[in-house]
């Protein structure tokens, strides 16, 4: 899993993600002070850093927190992941957070089940970024750790307003 993580772009700024968390280095939070939704700067105006060393290591300490969390899940759930599934849910957890462990949403719903592929793609797919789910979902399907886009998985955009389907990878 960490050689799947690593290979995200590394960034040695702090910068903002997805409009409302800041992240550094593979992904990781970024726990500088004086964060804002506006401003990546701490209070003396200078924008946090870190190193590819320091990256890895705080990496490695997430992906650590992940693993707990998703152990938790299966267990409370009584569900027995494979070594890809468990994996595929800590990639998945690390990029979107582990809100969808929570309540009674649709994947929480299709793992402790057990549900067929097409259920579990649907279900990922909820969570944006279609490329980056495709992956995720043929590391838990098909045990294949790569970042490039599946070809045993497609997906179908469907545009009614224009009167046909398009398909593809």
């Amino acid at each position: 899993v960490l050689k799947q993580m690593t290979e995200y772009q590394f960034r040695s700024e702090c910068y903002l993600y997805g409009g409302t968390e800041f992240r550094i280095g593979y992904g990781t939070v970024c726990e500088g002070e004086g964060h804002n939704v506006n401003l990546t700067f701490n209070p003396d105006g200078k924008v946090h850093t870190i190193s590819q060393t320091n990256a890895d290591k705080a990496l490695r300490a997430a992906l650590k927190d992940v693993d707990t969390k998703v152990n938790n899940f299966a267990t409370k759930n009584g569900v027995s992941l494979s070594q890809n599934e468990h994996d595929a849910l800590v990639v998945f957890t690390y990029g979107v957070g582990d809100a969808w462990m929570n309540g009674t949403g649709t994947l929480k719903n299709v793992i402790i089940k057990g549900t067929e592929s097409t259920e579990l793609v649907d279900a990922l797919m909820q969570f944006g970024n279609a490329d980056r789910r495709l992956v995720e979902a043929n590391m838990y399907l098909n045990g294949v750790y790569s970042n490039t886009m599946p070809t045993s998985i497609g997906k179908v955009t469907y545009r009614i307003s224009e009167g046909y389907m398009a398909q593809g990878n």
